[in-house]
C-alpha cells in the first residue's frame, strides 16, 4: 500500500527512526538503505516467517511511504490441494503468517498516521 502526503515537511531520518522503532518493538530485525531523499527498510521476523519492505520518499512538496509484505505467497486458493497431499500444516502456518502480517500493517498505518498528524500540528504552531 502506498500513501502520499502533500505539503507536509517530514524529515526522512526521523521518519526512518520511528519506522524502525515500530518494528523493533515487535521483535523484528531491521535493515535500511539510504540515499538522498529515499530510504528502503527491510523488516523481518524469522520466527513468525514475516517480512516487510517499506520505502520512504521525500520530495519538495510531498512525502510518501510504501508498505508491502515481502515474499508472502497466498496459499488460500490451493489449501485443499495441499491438504490432500499432506501439506495442511504448512498451509495453516502460512495463513497464520498472513493474518499476522495484515494485523501488523494495520497497526503500522495507525501509528504512522498519528505521527503525520503530530507533524502537521507542530508545523502550524511554528
Amino acid at each position: 500500500m502506498l500513501k502520499t502526503w502533500m505539503n507536509v515537511n517530514v524529515n526522512v531520518k526521523v521518519a526512518t527512526r520511528l519506522i524502525e522503532d515500530f518494528f523493533r518493538k515487535r521483535n523484528f530485525n531491521v535493515r535500511e538503505k539510504c540515499s538522498d531523499h529515499n530510504v528502503v527498510i527491510n523488516a523481518f521476523n524469522n520466527m513468525k516467517n514475516i517480512s516487510f519492505l517499506i520505502k520512504v520518499h521525500n520530495a519538495d512538496n510531498f512525502f510518501e511511504v510504501e508498505f508491502a509484505p515481502k515474499e508472502l505467497v497466498s496459499l488460500r486458493y490451493f489449501g485443499n490441494l495441499f491438504s490432500t497431499f499432506g501439506g495442511g500444516p504448512f498451509v495453516l502456518k502460512r495463513l497464520k503468517s498472513e493474518e499476522v502480517a495484515e494485523k501488523i500493517e494495520g497497526e503500522f498505518w495507525t501509528y504512522f498516521f498519528e505521527i503525520i498528524e503530530e507533524i502537521k500540528v507542530a508545523s502550524k504552531l511554528k
